[in-house]
């Protein structure tokens, strides 16, 4: 077995494989579509991110440096409603569209003698995943917002930032 692998290659898988490549320790990524798709896909959604995410871009070393100055003020309209919401941050932050922030990060990632891998790699192939690897992150699903650590044939889910919870892997 050697080093994690994590599962996703949204927000926060990437940048839990950039943060552990920093300190030296070993990932595999594992995404079950190439980036390309994502990039000739539709909109997804635009990243906006502030304070301290921007502090660890800059501590991973991944900021656009084709940002610009990050903004402090928002303005959001809907379309034929007279809903208008106007604001101001504490601090700058800065959005950008998922089709290019993800494969940015992933760039990085891989630059810098990251691996990258493009399988199934849904529940089923959890127990594979595992016997590869010393521990395998699962940080796979909007919906679920949620992320599995898995290793030793116990999971670890964590549903928020505040919360990590001793399951069962349920692998159907």
């Amino acid at each position: 077995m050697n080093g994690i692998g994590i599962v996703g290659c949204g927000i926060s898988g990437l940048q839990l494989a950039l943060y552990l490549q920093q300190r030296g320790i070993d990932t595999t990524l594992y995404s079950s579509a190439p980036v390309q798709a994502l990039i000739d896909g539709p909109v997804q959604s635009f990243v906006a991110r502030f304070g301290s995410t921007l502090e660890r871009e800059r501590s991973l070393g991944v900021t656009d440096p084709t940002a610009g100055d990050p903004h402090a003020r928002v303005r959001v309209r809907v379309l034929g409603t007279a809903i208008e919401v106007n604001g101001t941050y504490a601090a700058p932050g800065d959005a950008t569209d998922f089709r290019i922030y993800l494969p940015r990060l992933l760039d990085a990632y891989l630059d810098r003698g990251g691996n990258h891998q493009v399988t199934d790699c849904g529940p089923r192939q959890l127990p594979e995943l595992a016997a590869r690897h010393d521990l395998v992150v699962v940080a796979a699903g909007r919906a679920n917002r949620r992320v599995i650590l898995y290793g030793d044939s116990l999971a670890f889910e964590a549903r928020d930032a505040f919360a990590l919870s001793l399951v069962r892997p349920s692998v159907a």
